[in-house]
């Protein structure tokens, strides 16, 4: 059977969406649709109902799924034991950073890494945290950092903190703002976050717990450039609690503590590792740093 194949029902199943698996694949849609037809074919069975809401597994997808999923697991096992036959080979990790994972605790981290395996090559990449979450899920990486609900069940998690967002306004609206309440939440504009930014699934719930529909007027996957934004009064965002305090501290924004979320950190890998000796290594160094993590959960 095709692992391509394999790989783009795993996706689609997941997602409920072709475009979305698409986009984790970096495949067109229509390359996806066909490797599905294909796999129906060749295994005379429909996998999915395609509806509006789009694609629903079919009783024979789902009973389907754990299988495949537990195939494309054997396969990347084959693999790296074909790595540790070469002689050449060095034991490397690859670990996916976000931005709100503290730099002090990664440099605790690859010191702990190095200190039991000294020739080890620690591989550190930072990108957005769906990003990272999606190449764990593949095996791209071996493990990473999520900053949100991880939605996969052949990805675990290991919740390590959580973080407070707050509301930001200009200087200059501050004052408004407290005296509209709730309302002048709908009647300023806001800075979008992309939808693969953590950040972004939190605004979406925001705008929903207060039931309004914002105006955005530019969006911005950065932090401080969204710290900036605010403050040249171009709307309104929800940022990092200690952030926004640091710029409040200089007079950049205000602060409006009656308005928050909260995220959770959490240290990810994927299924069907518990005999990876790297592992169990990467694990033990994460509970020794962050001491307050709770024990690993499948899917939280």
């Amino acid at each position: 059977m095709d692992l391509n194949q394999i790989k783009s029902f795993i996706a689609v199943a997941n997602h409920g969406n072709l475009t979305q698996a698409a986009e984790t694949l970096h495949l067109s849609q229509p390359a996806v649709t066909a490797q599905i037809k294909a796999m129906e074919k060749k295994l005379d069975v429909a996998l999915f109902l395609r509806t509006a809401q789009g694609m629903v597994p079919t009783p024979a997808g789902e009973a389907f799924l754990p299988k495949a999923e537990q195939l494309l697991n054997q396969v990347y096992q084959v693999e790296l034991f074909a790595k540790r036959l070469s002689e050449d080979y060095v034991k490397q990790v690859k670990i996916g950073m976000i931005h709100p994972t503290p730099s002090l605790n990664i440099g605790q981290l690859v010191h702990f890494l190095l200190q039991a395996l000294p020739t080890l090559d620690v591989q550190l990449s930072i990108d957005i945290s769906g990003a990272v979450l999606n190449q764990v899920r593949k095996k791209e990486l071996d493990a990473g950092f999520y900053l949100g609900k991880n939605p996969y069940r052949n990805v675990h998690s290991m919740v390590l903190s959580e973080f407070r967002y707050v509301l930001i306004c200009p200087v200059a609206w501050h004052d408004t703002l407290l005296a509209m309440g709730e309302a002048g939440l709908a009647h300023y504009p806001w800075i979008k976050f992309s939808q693969f930014l953590s950040l972004g699934k939190l605004m979406i719930e925001f705008y929903r717990l207060h039931n309004f529909s914002p105006k955005h007027v530019t969006t911005c996957d950065h932090i401080s450039a969204a710290i900036d934004l605010v403050a040249a009064e171009i709307g309104l965002a929800l940022v990092r609690a200690d952030e926004a305090l640091e710029a409040q501290d200089k007079g950049l924004v205000k602060v409006l503590p009656a308005y928050f979320m909260t995220e959770q950190l959490s240290f990810i890998y994927p299924e069907g590792q518990e005999e990876n000796e790297m592992l169990t290594l990467l694990k033990d160094g994460v509970r020794s740093i962050w001491r307050d993590a709770v024990a690993e959960d499948a899917v939280l």
